[in-house]
């Protein structure tokens, strides 16, 4: 890893950056490090302090908790979602890596943790004989809010509290919080994974 210039001083040490590494499996880079943006999947107009791409929630967990102990912000980096700007500075949670896919055919839904490609939710579903209400276009991640978060299909939304708690919000656990995670008019949380409704 390499630092991008000798007068960077992001507010945590090499020390941190090798203690986050021990709590996560998915790998953390720092800015000026080789290939940055091909590791994490970002254009090179963003430019995160450091960067983790996320294998689990628990990743996501370490993450969130490093940035609030040295108040970093935090950028989203999902599969075919559009930033609203640049990141610049701050922690970026590249989720392409956080992929799984679970499809419950009794319960005819899926769960699609946060890096997973509609088309890819589409086939596994296909498999079992069912099928989501996907975009039509390609290249669409589960978290693109032109689509998924708009839908009254979605189930659940497991997310990462800005204090690093896990929490699952369903429309009957709490409504109104449930509605803004789905419209993305919440920017402390970290989307990780979503239910959502199977169709025969």
């Amino acid at each position: 890893m390499s630092i991008r210039s000798e007068n960077w001083t992001p507010g945590f040490t090499p020390q941190d950056v090798t203690a986050l590494e021990s709590v996560t499996e998915g790998d953390v880079l720092l800015a000026g490090a080789p290939s940055f943006c091909t590791e994490i999947g970002v254009g090179e107009a963003h430019a995160p302090d450091i960067a983790l791409v996320a294998t689990s929630t628990a990743d996501v967990v370490a993450g969130v908790r490093f940035a609030k102990s040295f108040g970093l912000a935090i950028t989203v980096a999902a599969p075919g979602e559009a930033f609203a700007e640049p990141a610049k500075g701050g922690l970026l949670i590249a989720t392409r890596k956080l992929d799984s896919i679970h499809v419950d055919v009794r319960g005819r839904t899926a769960i699609a943790a946060a890096g997973a490609m509609w088309s890819d939710v589409v086939a596994r579903a296909e498999a079992h004989g069912l099928a989501p209400l996907a975009p039509a276009y390609p290249g669409a991640g589960v978290l693109d809010p032109a689509f998924t978060w708009t839908r009254e299909e979605v189930a659940s939304i497991e997310v990462v509290e800005a204090d690093g708690r896990i929490e699952h919000v369903t429309a009957r656990t709490d409504p109104r919080r449930f509605r803004e995670l789905r419209t993305g008019t919440i920017a402390s949380s970290v989307i990780t994974a979503m239910t959502f409704t199977l169709f025969r």
